[in-house]
């Protein structure tokens, strides 16, 4: 089967990779149209200083590029919680270095308005796919406002929820703790939305969310959503988005369908080289075939410094 569109995970190497299954390769040449989250600046800046943040993540140019150059990709998002790791001259450097791949950006932008704006596919037949880059995984600086630019970030609060009745016997369970998203950020992203909906056929949003810290790879089991991220996919919903492909967990979550629309909550890491303890191996790949009304799940796997495709494992929506 051919696709359309075809949405992979996060991708970040830190050294070259071994190998990358051509099945693979060949699965990508059947998308028209291939999207990733970018997870880091590409940039070796010497006076470049990292963001004060758990962790900074870059990459360099001999390793990432040929690799980006094999997976017929044509736009990455860079609303992610990395892209900012080393100041904005080092996403500068990168976004020259993707320009020159000819691979289009989306999800940041020199103010909040560009951040926003929808990569948009047109299709053969006439009718145009956005895609909205967002990230609610982020430090201040890295959001972009109306005069800076950054991340199209939303920002989300986090508050404890104390009741003595349940802590008791339930101590340090993780729904004592909420998220909140920001009404502010919540009605600005409604305008922006709103403004360009009549612009597309279909509207799906490619956000980074959830929990993707790495001490907690071996404590949390697959399959962990936080409530924000249900709360906010029923709001984009109501808002006239049509579908949502979650990345940031670095391990694959599960889809559901909330008013009869799909939400893959993260498709894991398309490539994350090499993996932190911890980290899960395996990832997913969404391929879209619009006309049928179809979408492909496949899985990849990281073994033994190859990427390679998972046997024989599909599962299929229908839309």
């Amino acid at each position: 089967m051919n696709y359309d569109i075809c949405f992979l995970g996060d991708i970040y190497l830190s050294s070259m990779i071994k190998k990358i299954d051509n099945r693979i390769i060949e699965l990508l040449n059947s998308c028209k149209h291939v999207v990733a989250n970018l997870e880091a600046p590409i940039c070796e800046c010497k006076d470049c200083i990292p963001s004060n943040k758990y962790s900074a993540l870059r990459m360099k140019k001999e390793d990432i590029i040929p690799f980006l150059e094999l997976l017929n990709l044509e736009s990455v998002s860079l609303a992610n919680n990395h892209i900012m790791d080393y100041g904005y001259e080092c996403v500068k450097y990168t976004l020259d270095v993707l320009k020159r791949m000819n691979i289009k950006v989306f999800g940041f932008g020199k103010n909040i308005v560009e951040a926003l704006k929808p990569y948009s596919i047109k299709q053969d037949n006439g009718k145009r796919i956005g895609i909205v880059g967002l990230s609610t995984v982020f430090v201040p600086d890295a959001r972009a406002d109306h005069d800076r630019p950054g991340i199209a970030g939303i920002r989300v609060t986090t508050n404890f929820v104390i009741d003595p009745k349940i802590s008791l016997e339930e101590p340090a369970a993780p729904y004592l703790v909420e998220g909140k998203l920001f009404d502010e950020d919540l009605e600005y992203l409604k305008k922006e939305v709103s403004l360009v909906s009549s612009e597309f056929d279909k509207l799906i949003v490619f956000p980074h969310w959830g929990v993707g810290l790495s001490p907690f790879y071996k404590y949390m089991p697959n399959g962990l959503i936080l409530e924000y991220q249900r709360t906010f996919s029923r709001w984009l919903f109501k808002n006239g988005i049509d579908m949502i492909i979650g990345t940031h967990p670095h391990s694959i979550t599960p889809a559901e369908r909330i008013d009869d629309k799909l939400v893959f909550y993260s498709l894991g890491n398309f490539i994350f080289y090499p993996l932190y303890e911890g980290m899960s191996n395996i990832g997913s790949l969404v391929l879209y075939n619009l006309n049928e009304n179809i979408i492909d799940l496949y899985f990849v796997s990281l073994t033994d410094d190859e990427l390679v495709l998972v046997d024989d494992i599909r599962n299929i929506f229908e839309i």
